[in-house]
């Protein structure tokens, strides 16, 4: 599938507590989940639990992170809230390959349901390319844009001449407004082109993402030229 968004425009008439939102989703991308009514009887909505083929899911808590959710809920012990983030793990036990994720969601006290319901489940991962032929010198270069909030991305390698993965879902934290850099050249070598896959615990747009190269045009001081740049893009 594409860069996906299951129900983004359609209201549910009416929802109960415990029942289920499912969508495709795929095994080790990341996706996030918005819970949205209008129905002031409807209160508290959240989602209660998080299960991709039939893995259970502990999700990120994502209501408080820029852009913060209307009516934005953190967890209270019953359930994650109205926001949740998190990496779809897919099930190919016994032949079957499930590629679903379903939430489960909740209203006021547990029991109660609540009318023009909406869900919104958008893939956050995003995608770029490295070489290591050209310049001894290749840095990935994350930005924090979700100001008031850290973020937490995951980070896969792919070295295309060895058809090996150098990197399983590196964790990367990083601080409201912050910025973290990857020596990608020490990960992989010289030599070497792939592809890398960032998968972040937070909304669309948390984080943006370069990878950069460069020549040194002095050492006394030490001056850097940049020579190219691959900015990471979604599958839109």
């Amino acid at each position: 599938m594409g860069r996906g968004i299951a129900n983004a425009d359609n209201i549910i008439p009416t929802a109960n507590s415990g029942d289920l939102i499912s969508f495709l989703s795929q095994n080790g991308y990341c996706y996030c989940c918005e819970l949205y009514t209008n129905d002031p009887a409807g209160d508290d909505p959240r989602f209660t639990s998080v299960v991709t083929s039939n893995v259970t899911i502990e999700p990120t808590e994502a209501a408080l992170i820029d852009p913060i959710m209307p009516g934005a809920l953190a967890s209270d012990g019953d359930g994650f809230g109205n926001r949740v983030c998190f990496q779809s793990q897919t099930s190919f036990q016994a032949g079957i390959i499930d590629f679903t994720t379903r939430l489960a969601m909740a209203f006021g006290d547990g029991t109660e349901s609540a009318t023009n319901v909406k869900v919104r489940c958008e893939e956050t991962t995003l995608f770029g390319k490295f070489n290591t032929s050209v310049t001894d010198f290749n840095f990935l270069e994350i930005l924090n844009t979700a100001g008031n909030s850290q973020v937490t991305v995951l980070m896969d390698i792919f070295n295309s001449v060895t058809s090996t993965s150098v990197v399983n879902d590196q964790e990367i934290t990083i601080g409201p407004n912050g910025r973290k850099d990857i020596d990608i050249h020490s990960l992989t070598g010289a030599g070497a082109f792939g592809t890398i896959t960032l998968c972040p615990l937070a909304p669309s747009k948390a984080i943006s993402a370069e990878l950069n190269q460069y020549n040194i045009e002095t050492t006394s001081p030490l001056v850097f030229t940049p020579v190219s740049k691959e900015v990471f893009v979604d599958r839109n």
